[in-house]
């Protein structure tokens, strides 16, 4: 009796512990540091005058934790940066995410659309960026577009949109 009672105990604090600390999933708490001063030669000031450091994210930037994930967001069309997504003539366009720090030392993450003319170099030609957490966001192809957020399995992605020449992000509904 005293043994199915100890053991009762135990369950009971296994579940108890559980429920205190519900598991949630990697990219709800990663965090990145911002740790370069340009991006393919372009200065980290020319995408933002008011920032000292980015880190582009990759899939070797995830935590250890997320490597059993990479399979799936490749399959599901997960990814950090996207190459001529909207093929305009005369210009190569790449939407990439990433985190920030700024001079005062605050930190975030950002959406970032870079334009090339055949014989140029990288312009901004759009960039939001969200104050808080140098935390994950990442970018999805869908068949009805581009999409961009900070959850995978949310329907919180704002579309990438190209209207008229400007780059817009539509919120999520």
């Amino acid at each position: 009796m005293a043994r199915m009672a100890a053991g009762l105990i135990l369950v009971a604090g296994i579940i108890l512990a559980a429920q205190e600390k519900p598991a949630e999933a990697w990219w709800l708490h990663a965090d990145f540091a911002p740790a370069a001063t340009a991006y393919d030669s372009l200065p980290v000031s020319e995408i933002n005058p008011e920032w000292v450091k980015v880190t582009v994210l990759s899939y070797a930037s995830l935590p250890s934790e997320a490597k059993s994930d990479i399979e799936w967001m490749r399959r599901g069309g997960f990814g950090f940066q996207v190459d001529d997504y909207f093929k305009q003539k005369g210009l190569s366009d790449r939407e990439l995410c990433g985190v920030f720090e700024d001079r005062n030392g605050r930190k975030g993450r950002f959406l970032l659309v870079l334009e090339k003319p055949q014989d140029g170099r990288w312009k901004v030609a759009f960039l939001h960026k969200e104050m808080g957490e140098a935390g994950f966001s990442v970018l999805v192809r869908k068949s009805n577009g581009l999409f961009w957020g900070a959850c995978m399995q949310c329907e919180e992605f704002s579309r990438l949109r190209l209207k008229q020449g400007s780059f817009h992000l539509e919120s999520a509904p």
